[in-house]
């Protein structure tokens, strides 16, 4: 075996020695499981885009200046 294989079978036999299996609780596994197979109920907000805010205020720059040239209209 070359130097690195065995550098790397030197270091699964440390993690073995090192990290001793876990078993989790069957209750916490299947609320698990039941959480990741059901989906929950997503409700998508609808945000308003910038072209309705660029619009509404093109709309009143409009209305001022069509006011603003009716007035002096009226004076002249």
């Amino acid at each position: 075996m070359t130097s690195t294989a065995e550098s790397i079978l030197e270091i699964e036999r440390k993690l073995q020695d090192t990290l001793r299996p876990i078993q989790p609780d069957p209750a916490f596994i299947g609320e698990l499981n039941e959480r990741l197979i059901t989906p929950d109920r997503v409700i998508l907000e609808v945000q308003p885009t910038r072209w309705r805010g660029a619009a509404l205020l093109s709309i009143g720059l409009a209305a001022g200046l069509i006011l603003m040239w009716f007035f002096q209209r009226g004076r002249g």
